[in-house]
């Protein structure tokens, strides 16, 4: 029994409104129709994601960067050295994605779908984790003796239990379809990035943490160890997926809760601690020690620049790969609202509609006079799991819409109990959540391939490989450097030269094909001069939105 129930109000008798399970048995059956078209509405959204992985090329910058480390891994055999060029390390993130980016290209070629599927993988683990800390939302039906007039019998008990563990999975797999359905979280399921590994290590931290310590302080019967020690695996692998930013993460809300619930004991019993964090950095120090060794200066950059430079320095300098994003403060909130819409907003209004009842319930009416949703220990968690992120990035102005990625479970979580629970207007929540899948379908098997294919070489790298069939030639990129997209598909072959190398290699003796940069989309401004230049020996093979390429016929 929890021994500061009474004082704190949030005990096992005192759970939160939402959260109350079925008072007659009778209320199982909605909720076994409710799981059923949940679970076909979770079913559709991951066939739509697997599907859609192969659809569409890897756009720059992030995508083919990422993709071509990952390339690189395979092809080298270098599993301990990330790199961005061959022979060039690659220090921005550690390797959890690489590796299994790598290990994925290995065992279905290197392709699209190969290269996102571990991005899938990484995602449906986070829906596991969400799926069995919203099935436990639900608290157990509250039995008393089977006397006349006072509870259920032996019949009336089994369907309650029966109509608790309905409500149950409802609770779960809503959790799992809200998270699905916010677009932040279905992009990152099959992004090539190292995002989807940081929500599966942040989103099995704070649920580790809370079936260990949070329910352990309402009285619940210890965690099971895939969750006490679960917790540490989760640290260690986070720390391999995203660096200390991961820790940072699940650390901010289970700080805050620990501190104002004042559950420092709790915290203490909760968890393995000594032995847990031995295991941890028996998961991840190895590799950070390798990485120092094989390349020195690799802490100093990463730990330094990366973890404490970009984000207390607008327009850091010292990024080696890519520039510096200055954004005004406060946008990480305008970018939560948008990666989670519109379940972000949805939260908000009943935010707002549940404080006006609790103020109404303080004023003396007694009808509206309810547990105050954030009073109870489970909700308070979830809360300051779904804000604490943007609490934490207010401030900084180097930052990118997905900082807000791993707030997104907590926040499907705050809504997965009043998801499932709407017998009033499941109608029309139904005919909503079932045209979700469809818009997703039609973004990413209409919308995205354009949107990929104005971002890459795809195309181009391959008119080249097709026109080097009858002629070969090397493929050069003249002017604007060399895109990751290039690197990707031609499998690091292609290189960048400057305007007068690139002449001087049409001036040789060797065929050779020139990608000239061009801001025209409808057509290279540079193709007049080439031909006056080197007359028929030029010709234009393809020109793409931001490229034209070319085939110079050796003299």
């Amino acid at each position: 029994m929890n021994r500061d129930a009474g004082r704190h109000g949030h005990g096992p008798a005192d759970a939160p409104a939402p959260l109350s399970s079925p008072a007659l048995p009778a209320g199982a059956s909605p909720q076994q129709r409710a799981a059923r078209w949940l679970l076909g509405l979770v079913i559709a959204l991951g066939l739509i994601r697997l599907f859609t992985l192969g659809a569409y090329v890897l756009y720059d910058t992030t995508e083919a960067r990422y993709g071509e480390v990952a390339r690189l891994m395979l092809a080298t055999g270098d599993w301990i050295t990330p790199q961005n060029d061959p022979g060039v390390p690659f220090w921005a993130k550690p390797p959890l994605y690489a590796w299994a980016g790598a290990a994925s290209m290995a065992i279905f070629g290197v392709n699209e779908f190969a290269v996102r599927l571990p991005s899938l993988l990484f995602f449906a683990g986070a829906c596991a984790m969400v799926f069995a800390w919203g099935r436990a939302l639900v608290p157990p039906p509250a039995y008393r003796p089977s006397a006349p007039g006072l509870g259920y019998d032996a019949a009336g008990r089994h369907a309650a239990a029966a109509a608790h563990t309905a409500l149950g999975r409802a609770t779960g797999l809503a959790a799992v379809f809200l998270l699905s359905t916010m677009p932040l979280a279905f992009v990152s399921a099959g992004a090539i990035m190292t995002e989807a590994s940081l929500l599966f290590c942040t989103t099995w931290l704070l649920a580790a943490y809370r079936f260990a310590v949070v329910a352990r302080a309402r009285g619940d019967a210890p965690a099971a160890p895939v969750w006490r020690w679960g917790f540490f695996v989760a640290a260690g692998l986070g720390m391999l997926a995203k660096g200390p930013v991961a820790l940072v993460y699940a650390g901010m809300p289970i700080f805050a809760w620990t501190l104002l619930r004042n559950r420092w004991i709790d915290l203490w019993r909760g968890l393995p601690w000594v032995r847990g964090t031995l295991l941890a950095a028996l998961i991840c120090a190895p590799w950070y020690i390798a990485a120092e060794i094989r390349t020195p200066g690799y802490w100093e950059y990463f730990f330094i620049g990366e973890h404490y430079k970009r984000f207390t320095e607008p327009g850091w300098t010292g990024d080696r790969y890519g520039n510096a994003h200055t954004e005004p403060h406060g946008q990480i909130w305008i970018d939560w609202l948008a990666g989670a819409a519109p379940w972000a907003e949805a939260a908000i209004v009943l935010g707002l509609i549940g404080g006006a009842r609790w103020l109404r319930g303080l004023s003396g009416n007694n009808a509206d006079r309810q547990p105050v949703p954030w009073s109870g220990d489970e909700l308070f968690y979830l809360v300051l799991g779904a804000v604490c992120a943007q609490a934490f990035f207010t401030m900084s102005g180097n930052l990118i819409w997905t900082y807000s990625l791993p707030a997104l479970p907590p926040l499907a979580l705050l809504l997965a109990p009043w998801f499932a629970g709407q017998d009033r207007f499941a109608p029309a929540l139904r005919r909503m959540a079932m045209v979700l899948p469809l818009v997703f379908a039609v973004g990413f098997w209409g919308w995205a391939p354009k949107y990929a294919d104005g971002r890459s070489v795809a195309r181009l790298v391959a008119d080249w490989r097709a026109a080097s069939v009858a002629a070969p030639g090397e493929l050069v990129f003249v002017r604007d450097g060399l895109p990751h997209s290039a690197k990707f598909y031609s499998r690091a072959t292609a290189r960048a030269v400057g305007d007068d190398e690139g002449l001087a290699l049409a001036d040789g003796p060797d065929t050779v094909y020139l990608a000239f940069s061009h801001d025209d989309p409808k057509g290279p401004a540079i193709a007049p001069e080439l031909a006056a230049r080197f007359g028929d020996r030029i010709e234009l093979i393809g020109s793409y939105r931001h490229y034209a390429l070319f085939r110079h016929r050796g003299r």
